[in-house]
């Protein structure tokens, strides 16, 4: 161990000596600072800008959630609006169905009159091709189920 100096004993060479040391040290402590903090501040700049990066990231996601969110709302009031638009075609066509059906009814009773001296072999024939036709008639004119919309 070296005793501590004592500046009284020493001699002014000695003395600007000491005081060199430890401006030299000092110079080279200051020196190891300045390349620390030029450092930190590359580091600091380095983390601003990915900061205002994310910051960006996460203001366009917000934009395209939002616009996501937007559009599958229209998609959503569009689909209840191509349903009700189904529904009351649907409706429309049921009522027009009836009305064709009462219609041919009309023509059966009108023009489906047995014959004077009909037999009653003739008159099942006659029966017979009557309701082959009214099947076809309710067959083509069926209504249809307008609770369950295709698609």
């Amino acid at each position: 161990m070296t005793e501590p100096l004592e500046p009284d004993k020493l001699s002014t060479s000695e003395l600007i000596r000491a005081a060199s040391v430890v401006v030299s040290t000092l110079s080279m402590v200051v020196e190891d600072l300045r390349k620390e903090v030029k450092g930190l501040k590359v580091y600091g700049t380095q983390t601003r800008k990915l900061i205002v990066l994310v910051l960006v990231l996460f203001v366009g996601l917000g934009f395209g959630l939002w616009q996501s969110y937007q559009a599958s709302q229209d998609a959503l009031r569009a689909r209840h609006a191509i349903e009700a638009t189904q529904y009351s075609g649907c409706k429309f066509g049921n009522d027009s169905r009836i009305a064709q059906k009462r219609i041919w009814d009309a023509i059966f009773l009108a023009v489906v009159k047995p014959p004077p001296g009909e037999t009653p072999k003739e008159k099942e024939e006659r029966l017979a091709a009557t309701a082959q036709v009214k099947a076809l008639v309710e067959q083509a004119y069926a209504t249809r189920d307008c609770g369950v919309v295709p698609g």
